[in-house]
């Protein structure tokens, strides 16, 4: 189901429902297109090791009002026993190219446990 909301509305872009939350938003605006792309992680639980995958809301600028699409489970972005986190969407104007930046942490490691033990265990990837 697609939402149109003009300049002065505010809108939830990712909602928490039960148990599932999303964090780490980001955004991207492609003016050749007047289209937004909204990014976050999918968590079961706010905390950083229940991050799952990373999804995508498409916005289409129409007039003073956008138009958002469904929200899309970006399936490429994943790299097997770890959990995509922190989306950074980068536009390379000149090839016309989107780059989405993320990184990847190994299953149930937490921040806490890595800085104890001075391992990181975190991979950077992109799509």
């Amino acid at each position: 189901m697609a939402e149109t909301l003009g300049v002065s509305e505010k809108v939830t872009l990712f909602r928490q429902e039960g148990s599932v939350t999303y964090r780490i938003p980001a955004l991207l605006y492609l003016s050749s297109e007047s289209t937004f792309l909204a990014f976050a992680e999918e968590r079961t639980s706010p905390q950083d090791e229940h991050a799952r995958f990373l999804v995508m809301r498409r916005g289409q600028k129409e007039g003073l009002s956008v138009k958002w699409g469904p929200l899309q489970i970006l399936e490429t972005a994943v790299l097997p026993e770890y959990r995509t986190m922190n989306p950074c969407p980068v536009y390379d104007a000149k090839e016309g190219t989107i780059f989405l930046f993320f990184i990847c942490v190994l299953d149930h490691i937490t921040n806490t446990y890595q800085i104890w033990t001075s391992k990181n265990v975190t991979r950077l990837g992109y799509i």
